[in-house]
């Protein structure tokens, strides 16, 4: 029901309920006095009216809607002077209203205010504001942790108070014209704190103005860079100097040779190249460990540093090599006297501790222009003299020359196309025969590699063996070379053919594999060949590395029941003593002995030793590179008990060994020849 109802009716017969209720009143009594059935009506109906005024004034007061204070206004006054009443009430209310969303909007701002107060004093940049002048207003506390300068010291104070000194007129001059212009300046400073340290600092500059346009301040941002600066330069120096020395590295020496190259054009001056391989180094690491190794490079570094030109620069380039670049000379003799400078000053006596030590070197050089001008032919040229100075013996020095390129050349041609020939399949096995001397029969072959290069023909051992060596690519290499050595064997046993020994070369490197012992159980398992069938042969400089790692690798092997030969015995360190050490089964002559046995004594009598010597220790023996009768005579009577060599057969492929096994004795030798031997 609306309001005005419940006024205008429910307030009035409330009132009459009322007196009804209380017929004890003096005013129902008095209104009582008349006619009843009248009374109620009349007394109602007045109720009405009244609480109709009451409603109508309701905002100007009950007194004004009763008409007690409007004597003497108007009906069209009084409704006038009502309106003026809601009115102003209405503009109280608004404003008000207004004042409570002011407070809000107030105690916000003071939120951001605070929150923004309590941002700028943690920020770890420096934070700094100044007037148009540059005279500093407020600070952040970053500003005073970065500069040192407190608030009592730099408040009121210039930013000039920060130079550093290194900056020239004109920088400022910069700054100043693109923040006035532009509003904005970025860049890197150099800065001066309080306690005078001069430290990096990237600035952000901002130009703050009022509502006319003018600059009224600047907020500065200001980022220390020392530790940046820092690990950058710690970057720089891994990348171009060598860690241990602290010398220019391969990098940093052939971008200076590359600039040198430049200016010696236009200066018509010489270069030099000089590169310094030190002598013997690897035995001290050998014998007085690495730690002491790299006490003696550090030390020689020194050495050559001091004693090289200023305007020189002597780089490490490897374990024990160095390479001095030589400038601004115009006389190629100068260079010789550089070298033996470098000898003088590497040939002096180090005492480290107990040791002694001496030093000599080997030094490579060569010329610019006389070589080439590229930067890094030169490099190659040089370390290809020092190789050949190292031919020639400790304290050597040698020039580069064109033969020397050539050979240099060839090396690496060859060295590149090694490295696919493998998965080329270009490699191949041969086997050279061995026969037993009493009977004559095939008792076993040696397997040995060949390389057909597509580009260079037949290439001989001698010629790619050592390189492999040296490269590494004699690991793959001898795995093949095993694994295909294995299963030929066991295709002939397959076909029919009576057991025979394949013996198969382990190198040096091979042998320091940690994995060697599980390639050749590998190898056995997937070929199925019995390990009675297979021969290693290894050579005695095995033993002086570590004997006693070697002697271990042996015994697991002849545990697997693999037949052990040591190779070349009597060319190495032999020790006939060490023997009874070694879990071998049979020694191998080297063919430098077999070669002059029938004319020389000393030669006879070396092979007669060893001879002996495998007797008693129930070895066997086999003499390689057996060419003539004679010496077959010769190692009848001596009893040794194998042969090879080219009298019976070259190195044939497995076809033809085939062949040669359905031979009951020596092929190529007479029957005249071979009566006397067997009788």
């Amino acid at each position: 029901m609306p309001v005005r109802l419940w006024i205008l009716i429910g307030l009035p017969a409330v009132v009459t309920l009322v007196f009804t209720l209380f017929p004890g009143s003096p005013l129902l009594k008095i209104m009582l006095d008349g006619d009843d059935t009248k009374i109620l009506p009349i007394l109602f109906l007045t109720m009405a009216t009244l609480s109709w005024l009451a409603f109508r004034t309701a905002y100007s007061g009950f007194a004004l809607g009763l008409g007690l204070f409007t004597v003497g206004f108007s009906s069209k006054e009084l409704r006038r002077i009502v309106t003026h009443h809601r009115i102003t009430k209405t503009d109280r209310i608004r404003s008000f209203r207004q004042m409570q969303e002011e407070l809000v909007t107030l105690r916000a701002k003071e939120v951001e205010l605070e929150m923004i107060r309590k941002v700028f004093s943690h920020l770890s940049e420096a934070v700094v504001v100044t007037d148009a002048q540059g005279t500093v207003c407020s600070i952040n506390q970053a500003f005073v942790d970065i500069t040192g300068f407190s608030e009592e010291t730099i408040l009121g104070q210039n930013m000039r108070l920060l130079k550093s000194g290194r900056h020239d007129a004109s920088f400022y001059a910069t700054m100043w014209h693109t923040l006035i212009n532009q509003g904005l300046w970025t860049g890197n400073v150099w800065n001066r704190r309080h306690n005078g340290d001069i430290y990096p600092q990237w600035t952000v500059i901002k130009a703050i103005h009022d509502q006319n346009g003018t600059i009224q301040n600047f907020v500065g941002i200001l980022s220390d860079l020392t530790d940046i600066r820092e690990s950058q330069q710690q970057i720089e120096f891994v990348a171009n100097y060598d860690v241990l020395t602290e010398l220019p590295n391969r990098m940093l020496l052939k971008d200076r040779l590359s600039q040198a190259i430049v200016q010696a054009k236009r200066h018509k001056q010489l270069i030099g190249v000089l590169w310094v391989g030190l002598d013997r180094f690897k035995q001290i690491n050998t014998n007085g460990g690495r730690l002491l190794g790299d006490q003696v490079l550090k030390i020689l570094a020194q050495r050559l540093k001091e004693g090289m030109r200023e305007n020189d620069t002597i780089a490490r380039f490897g374990g024990d090599e160095f390479v001095l670049l030589a400038t601004q000379l115009d006389d190629v003799a100068h260079f010789g006297r550089i070298a033996e400078k470098i000898l003088t000053l590497l040939g002096h006596t180090l005492q480290l501790g107990e040791h002694t030590l001496n030093f000599s070197a080997c030094i490579g050089i060569t010329v610019y222009p006389m070589d080439v001008d590229n930067a890094e032919i030169l490099l190659k040229h040089a370390e290809t003299a020092m190789q050949q100075a190292k031919k020639m013996g400790g304290s050597s020095i040698q020039f580069y020359t064109q033969q020397m390129g050539e050979v240099a050349m060839r090396r690496w041609n060859t060295e590149v196309a090694m490295k696919n020939a493998l998965e080329r399949k270009e490699f191949f096995l041969l086997y050279q025969p061995q026969y037993d001397v009493l009977t004559g029969a095939l008792s076993g072959v040696e397997a040995l590699v060949r390389w057909n290069c597509p580009r260079y023909g037949l290439v001989t051992p001698d010629q790619f063996i050592p390189l492999a060596e040296e490269n590494g690519l004699i690991v793959p290499l001898g795995e093949w070379i095993l694994m295909e050595a294995c299963a030929q064997n066991k295709r002939w046993q397959d076909a029919g053919y009576p057991p025979i020994q394949m013996a198969v070369n382990v190198s040096p490197r091979q042998f320091r594999s940690a994995s060697l012992v599980d390639v050749v159980k590998k190898n056995l398992r997937k070929s199925g060949l019995d390990p009675r069938w297979l021969e290693l042969e290894i050579t005695e400089s095995m033993f002086l590395e570590d004997e006693k790692r070697a002697i271990e690798i042996l015994g697991q092997w002849r545990e697997l029941g693999i037949h052990l030969s040591i190779d070349d015995f009597g060319t190495g360190y032999s020790s006939l003593s060490c023997l009874r050490n070694y879990p071998v089964h049979s020694l191998k002559i080297d063919r430098s002995f077999i070669n002059d046995i029938a004319y020389d004594d000393q030669s006879a009598a070396i092979v007669t030793a060893i001879l002996a010597v495998a007797r008693g220790l129930k070895l066997t023996v086999v003499a390689e590179g057996v060419s003539t009768s004679e010496q077959l005579e010769f190692l009848r009577r001596s009893d040794c008990d194998k042969v090879q060599g080219f009298l019976f057969s070259p190195p044939v492929r497995a076809d033809e060994i085939v062949e040669l096994m359905k031979d009951s004795v020596y092929p190529n030798v007479s029957d005249a020849q071979m009566r006397p031997m067997l009788q």
